[in-house]
């Protein structure tokens, strides 16, 4: 009950194949390389992505942090990296400020070993903070290290975006 197709009098002789799409690339963190959690450390999967955390709540468990007392992350870019733009380069997505005031240096690297301090991020009832890492002297970076300053909690992150969008 199969059907031939004939055409101009040529009969196919191999079927067609679907050419794989490739993985999709988004401007948010991909991964976790490394870690050592602070004190009162959150889950630092809840960072990968987009930003998934209701701005009206006072509380959730969609929120990362290294912690506070030098706890840090070391988060990664698999299929994207953060280009150094005119402007900020990269997006902090923060959810929660508690009123403990907590503050993480930011460090960023093309490597995975040598990094570059740009600044910090802090808990101050702003959903998001920017920074740019063009004083770093990279033009791209697919490392990037939070590191808890507070003398308590972390900062609570919900997600770090690369504002140079995809390749």
């Amino acid at each position: 009950h199969g059907l031939e197709v004939i055409v101009r009098g040529v009969t196919p002789t191999a079927t067609p194949t679907q050419t794989p799409m490739p993985a999709p690339c988004d401007p948010y963190i991909d991964t976790i390389v490394s870690e050592s959690p602070g004190t009162f450390y959150e889950d630092t999967l809840h960072v990968i992505g987009a930003p998934d955390w209701p701005a009206d709540t006072s509380t959730g468990s969609t929120l990362g942090s290294p912690g506070g007392n030098g706890g840090w992350t070391i988060f990664g870019f698999t299929n994207n990296v953060a280009r150094n733009i005119n402007g900020a380069d990269l997006r902090f997505w923060k959810a929660r400020d508690d009123g403990h005031g907590e503050t993480a240096d930011v460090y960023v690297s093309k490597d995975g070993s040598d990094f570059a301090h740009i600044g910090t991020i802090r808990d101050n009832y702003v959903r998001s903070q920017d920074l740019d890492f063009a004083g770093s002297g990279l033009s791209e970076v697919k490392y990037i290290k939070v590191v808890g300053t507070s003398s308590d909690d972390g900062v609570d992150i919900d997600a770090i975006e690369a504002l140079s969008g995809c390749p």
